[in-house]
């Protein structure tokens, strides 16, 4: 297996790249490399950032994606392949998808390498890169991007920017990306100093037991008192309190946090939803929700959060693995956002029902969404009144009027 090889229709200054030293022969390990990775520590630094980079991450993943020419997947084609099957030889098209955007959502950058076989043309696999080990450059003659990529032998390798894929959270120049973990620093480690502050308030809450003595007792008296309550108190497992006459005991609670301190962890949530732009629902704060019902906040999430992100990975992976050419002719990768809404059985029996009444999907398209075998006449469109092939009202709309009285007016009395 050939690690680069020449892409179709490139010029010849990308045909290959340029290597700094030679990798081990026959393969390379990229996936290893991301067993090091800072955003696991980003991840595991904040339960709030882990929801929401997890959310993000695994909706995305949930999705279908799939090549299609025409709204039909194209079966026979190696990318297709891979981005529905097997990205590589060890993930699937779930972890392929979340590991990356994983990356994006923590670091602010997300790399995919282009592997070829020994033909130089056939991809092989799509490697996600460990973003810490790759190294943006820009050639200052042509201006175009190349990337240096650190193997796991400590092994440099640079290649032309046609054969990365990159995905960025936020970019101020298309190239680099903005760590959404490092804008939320600050509030990040405010919230660590009041987590901090509320547990020494935690530890410090302990009961107390005052014992009042009269005031003729002796010093040597009053110690004694305190002795045997103190083992009576014990070995009753602190249910049982003996007092001798004249004494008595009182029993002091040290105060609870302060309520105010437990506003800070919602303020952290909202600060945290709105960089990662999500509802703030969605990340355990129903308090600042300004919908009556959790769908309106899903379909927020998928128009606000989800529908740029997909954007961003159809058009990067359009313009990486498919030539002008190619396009052209109707090849596009598209994500089934409509996937998602399996889970729903309502929302599906609304779209299935205006779909069908409305003519545009056929009474078999819903049953393969709801994975059920077609109907032998479920194939055709229809059309209201009430329900006929929508041919019929094409081809013959005199039959739609009755028993006419030729001047396109149904019988019946004026």
């Amino acid at each position: 297996m050939a690690l680069f090889g020449r892409k179709k229709n490139r010029q010849n200054s990308r045909d290959r790249p340029v290597e700094t030293t030679t990798a081990a022969p026959g393969y390379i390990t990229i996936w290893n490399a991301i067993q090091n990775l800072k955003s696991r520590q980003d991840l595991k630094g904040s339960e709030v950032i882990y929801a929401a980079v997890a959310r993000i991450a695994k909706t995305l993943a949930c999705m279908p994606l799939h090549l299609v020419r025409d709204f039909t997947p194209v079966l026979h084609d190696q990318r297709e392949r891979l981005v529905s099957y097997a990205p590589t030889n060890n993930l699937t098209p779930y972890q392929w998808l979340m590991a990356v955007t994983a990356c994006v959502e923590t670091v602010g950058v997300g790399y995919i390498l282009i592997v070829y076989a020994e033909d130089m043309i056939t991809i092989e696999k799509l490697d996600p890169l460990d973003p810490s080990r790759v190294q943006v450059l820009r050639n200052t003659d042509t201006g175009e991007l190349w990337y240096q990529i650190t193997l796991d032998d400590n092994t440099l390798v640079t290649v032309h920017n046609s054969y990365i894929i990159a995905l960025q959270h936020m970019s101020t120049d298309g190239v680099t990306g903005i760590s959404p973990v490092e804008v939320l620093g600050g509030t990040l480690g405010y919230d660590r100093k009041i987590r901090d502050v509320s547990i020494s308030q935690l530890e410090g809450i302990q009961e107390s037991i005052v014992l009042t003595y009269p005031t003729n007792l002796s010093e040597e008296k009053q110690l004694d008192h305190v002795r045997r309550f103190k083992r009576a108190y014990e070995e009753s497992g602190k249910h049982v309190i003996i007092l001798d006459g004249g004494v008595t005991a009182d029993t002091i609670k040290g105060s609870l946090v302060d309520a105010h301190v437990l506003d800070v962890d919602n303020v952290t949530r909202r600060k945290v939803a709105a960089v990662y732009n999500l509802p703030p629902r969605m990340l355990g704060d129903a308090t600042s929700s300004g919908y009556s019902t959790s769908e309106q906040d899903t379909a927020e999430f998928m128009k606000l959060t989800m529908l740029p992100l997909v954007e961003q990975w159809e058009q990067a992976l359009n313009r990486k693995l498919l030539t002008y050419d190619e396009i052209c002719l109707g090849y596009t990768f598209r994500f089934d956002m409509d996937a998602l809404m399996r889970g729903d059985t309502a929302a599906m029996a609304d779209k299935h029902s205006k779909g069908i009444r409305g003519g545009w999907i056929t009474p078999n398209d819903a049953r393969k969404e709801d994975g059920q075998p077609p109907l032998p006449h479920g194939n055709e469109l229809m059309a209201a009144r009430d329900m006929i092939p929508l041919r019929i009202s094409v081809e013959h709309p005199e039959l739609l009027l009755g028993q006419g009285n030729g001047n396109g007016n149904s019988g019946g009395a004026a």
